[in-house]
């Protein structure tokens, strides 16, 4: 079980913007987690390291390619005049 949150769950900010969590059983989502914690704790590793996340897009490794993608499948789905598929 893991727990991932873009906040840091601060009552203050709360009132700016809000935070997002997610509590998964996901193993692929938790590889990814901890693939990302080896790397921002062992600094042995190449940021090549990174390339071997499946599910989470990780800077400056994949998130663009993964946005632009999204972002082309949005405007062909808006070409088709087609709603958004939730994943």
């Amino acid at each position: 079980m893991g727990f991932i949150s873009t906040g840091n769950l601060n009552e203050n900010t709360a009132r700016i913007y809000g935070d997002h969590y997610l509590l998964t059983a996901d193993r692929a989502i938790l590889a990814d987690v901890n693939r990302i914690f080896s790397f921002l704790e062992s600094p042995k590793h190449d940021i090549k390291f990174l390339t071997a996340c499946k599910v989470m897009p990780v800077s400056p490794v994949s998130m663009r390619k993964n946005y632009i993608r999204l972002i082309d499948k949005e405007i062909k789905n808006a070409k088709k005049k087609r709603r958004r598929k939730s994943s």
